[in-house]
């Protein structure tokens, strides 16, 4: 197994920037199952929320009180 992190910025086509490290979005991870020297396997988690707009099952991403952000 290789395990890959990244990171990512860009503006989405509604004018949204999102950074990571400084906005919730914009982290990746990629895990690759190799055997005899050939991926066999990947894995690919990615939050395709770039604006964060999904607020309705993540009511963090609106900054109500009791709701931790990090």
């Amino acid at each position: 197994m290789v395990v890959v992190e990244g990171t990512t910025h860009d503006t989405t086509a509604t004018g949204v920037e999102w950074r990571a490290g400084a906005t919730h979005w914009g982290r990746w991870c990629d895990v690759f199952e190799i055997r005899d020297l050939k991926i066999q396997r990947c894995y690919i988690y990615l939050d395709p929320d770039y604006a964060g707009a999904d607020t309705e099952r993540y009511p963090w991403l609106r900054g109500e009180a009791g709701h931790n952000a990090s």
